[in-house]
């Protein structure tokens, strides 16, 4: 009963709806409803979740494909492989080998793929006008290549990195042919044409250019007379190119050789060669001598010089004399009688001392106590002798003008010092301390200048330049007078006179020759010149005590000569003199002084050095005459004491 209860089964009994329950819309129970994507909600083995099972006419994933597998966009009857999406119609081509585009074929046009060309003989290289493939692999396929340039794409040895060869193809295809070929031999320069070249000067070509050739062997390529094929000749070249000069030559004759140049050979050295390589005599009796030979004169050398089978015969032989020293002089006694000097012998006895070789006629006489240059005397004139000065006062200095040269001081030339200029006074030399005595006693051309006080002479009067607006004609027509202010001789040499104006500064000094000396309140009167003194219808003649110009210039008061050294300017300019260093008296005057065409200008009153510093103290002198030749006559009192 309870089985057939089962097997009937149970009445049904309403169950109530769950409004809840989210497969309530899920017909087909398969977890997906048609809000959530199922395409076929009837059918459980269709829906979002499901595997696709392509080309069956269901779209059993319900994305809307069941004909593009690999989802390139492009249907199965139209996509030539539909399980790879890199593939379908006007796809980009890809460097992998496969037909991505569909049109049939592989890789062209692929991003990344090379151009290959095929290399028909195999060497690397395609000819220009090869055909091309392209390919992505990292060589190119078995019989193309890469690199086009091929000259010769049937020939493996002609490619354009093969090295040309001399083979008259064009090996590199560089469009030339055979040029700088490995194998291009050496052709010489060829400049006389004698098909010999010189080596050193060549260049390397497959053919031998004009005026090369193969041999290097000329050694003058200037002379086509000159080659290895030359046969030799007298001419003093090389002309077979063997490195001698006239060896063996066709045109020569027998010569002998002459080892010591005295022109005159060796029989037994004959050969044929030129006259320059030898001599035609061999009459030589020793060819190792160069005084030895027919017709020499003989010598005392103990050889046969002039070959007449005699030794030193017709030889002059003279005594000898020993020379211990062997400086070249002998001395008298021991000799040997030879043809010539033995070792330690000479031809004279001229030898004072043969046992110093510093000693003989050839020597300098020195200050030593010899007699050096065997003369007879000692130490007279010798080289180092030196000056000695006659020094009859004993005061150590000399004259200048009285020396003999000696070893040592003889009698009174026993002075090495000169200069005196009293050899006379033993007080006086150069040095000495000079004193008040109307003498020179240092010897510096002042006498007593120690002893000078500025203002001990006086100016006393001037005549400048007469010409400049009076009515000498001459230059030199100018002095000045000097007073001794002082209770001695004021002697005057070596004193300096100096003028300074705005043309310049002159100078001269007083001849100590001229002894100028003024006694005590006398004057003296220094001239330019004193061609004006012999002038006899003067009513003062111009009496000068002293002249600085040189008498021999002028020889009468009319010449035009002009002493350009010393003028006293008539408008402005300083007189005055000097005793050494001491300037004793200054006069300085300029346009304001008195000014008289013809007129000295003499100083009145006091008469001092001061005085005459003051323009005041200056007057034109009119009391005397002098003529110079002019007219009227010139106004003043030259060596009138004042």
């Amino acid at each position: 009963m309870t089985l057939l209860f089962l097997l009937l089964g149970c009445p049904q009994i309403a169950t109530p709806t769950d409004s809840s329950d989210p497969f309530a819309d899920d017909q087909d129970g398969d977890g997906w409803t048609v809000e959530e994507g199922d395409c076929d909600d009837a059918d459980r083995s269709i829906s979002p979740g499901e595997t696709e099972l392509w080309y069956d006419g269901i779209d059993q994933d319900c994305d809307g494909n069941d004909d593009d597998a690999d989802g390139d966009g492009v249907a199965v009857d139209k996509d030539c492989v539909d399980t790879d999406a890199t593939i379908y119609p006007r796809a980009d081509e890809l460097c992998d080998g496969l037909d991505n585009d569909c049109d049939g074929d592989v890789d062209e046009g692929a991003s990344g793929a090379l151009e290959a060309w095929i290399d028909r003989d195999g060497d690397g290289y395609a000819a220009d006008n090869a055909a091309s493939i392209v390919y992505c692999d990292a060589a190119p396929p078995v019989g193309y290549s890469s690199v086009k340039g091929d000259c010769d794409d049937a020939d493996t040895n002609i490619a354009p990195n093969q090295l040309e060869t001399c083979n008259g193809e064009d090996d590199d295809c560089d469009g030339s042919i055979d040029e700088d070929a490995i194998d291009a031999p050496a052709w010489y320069r060829d400049r006389d044409r004698d098909t010999w070249g010189l080596a050193g000067d060549f260049v390397r070509a497959c053919d031998a250019p004009d005026g090369f050739v193969a041999d290097d062997t000329d050694c003058d390529d200037l002379s086509a007379a000159v080659n290895p094929g030359e046969p030799e000749v007298c001419d003093a070249l090389d002309n077979d190119c063997n490195g001698m000069v006239d060896d063996d030559p066709v045109d020569g004759a027998t010569v002998y050789l002459d080892a010591d140049g005295d022109g005159h050979g060796d029989g037994a050295t004959a050969f044929t060669g030129c006259a320059t390589a030898g001599v035609t005599t061999d009459d030589d009796c020793d060819d190792t001598d160069a005084t030895s030979w027919p017709g020499a004169p003989e010598a005392c050398d103990g050889a046969d010089n002039d070959c007449d089978g005699t030794i030193d015969n017709d030889i002059v032989f003279r005594d000898y004399y020993l020379d211990a020293d062997g400086d070249g002089y002998g001395v008298a006694g021991a000799t040997v009688n030879d043809c010539a000097a033995p070792a330690g012998y000479a031809g004279n006895n001229d030898d004072c001392d043969d046992a110093s070789a510093a000693v003989s006629p050839a020597d300098r006489e020195l200050c030593n106590g010899f007699d050096d240059d065997c003369d007879g005397k000692v130490d007279t004139d010798a080289a180092d002798a030196s000056a000695f000065y006659l020094d009859t006062d004993g005061d150590g200095y000399g004259l200048a003008g009285d020396s003999e040269t000696l070893c040592a001081a003889d009698g009174d030339y026993s002075a090495e010092l000169s200069g005196d200029c009293d050899d006379a006074e033993s007080l006086v030399y150069p040095g000495a301390p000079e004193l008040d005595d109307n003498a020179d006693d240092d010897c510096d051309t002042l006498v007593d200048e120690d002893f000078v006080a500025a203002g001990d002479l006086v100016i006393t009067e001037i005549a400048r330049q007469p010409w400049m607006g009076g009515t000498s004609t001459e230059t030199d027509a100018q002095w000045f007078e000097v007073y001794n202010n002082t209770a001695d001789n004021l002697d005057l040499s070596g004193w300096t006179v100096t003028r300074t104006s705005a043309v310049g500064t002159d100078s001269f000094a007083i001849d100590p020759a001229a002894a100028l000396v003024i006694p005590p309140g006398d004057v003296a009167v220094i001239c330019a010149t004193d061609l004006y003194d012999s002038l006899a219808d003067a009513d003062s003649t111009l009496t000068c005590d002293y002249t600085w110009i040189d008498p021999t210039m002028a020889s009468t008061y009319t010449d035009a000569y002009v002493d350009n050294t010393f003028h006293l300017q008539r408008d402005a300019d300083s007189l005055s003199l000097a005793a050494d260093t001491l300037s004793v008296d200054t006069v300085t005057w300029d346009a304001a002084w008195p000014q008289g065409a013809a007129h000295a200008i003499t100083l009145v009153g006091t008469i001092d050095a001061t005085d005459n510093d003051d323009d005041a103290n200056w007057a034109v002198d009119n009391t005397n005459v002098w003529w110079d030749g002019g007219s009227p006559h010139e106004y003043g009192s030259p060596g009138a004491a004042p």
